[in-house]
């Protein structure tokens, strides 16, 4: 009788498409954060990277999910 691999890769198949799911929903809590940063300054233009690593550290500070987003 061989040991039951099929049911170890549809777990790990499942654990990566988590994985990808809440990393995707990390990415557009920052996306969000920093387009209300840029709303808040006037709409001006020129502050992008500023704003998104200013979102970034806000949201990764809060969240129990920051260590998917350090992973990749």
């Amino acid at each position: 009788m061989s040991p039951p691999r099929k049911r170890r890769i549809v777990l790990d198949s499942r654990q990566e498409d988590v994985r990808k799911l809440l990393s995707d929903l990390v990415d557009r809590k920052i996306q969000l954060r920093a387009y209300e940063l840029y709303e808040l300054r006037g709409r001006a233009n020129g502050l992008a990277e500023q704003d998104w690593l200013q979102a970034e550290g806000e949201v990764l500070g809060k969240s129990i999910l920051a260590p998917l987003r350090h992973g990749r």
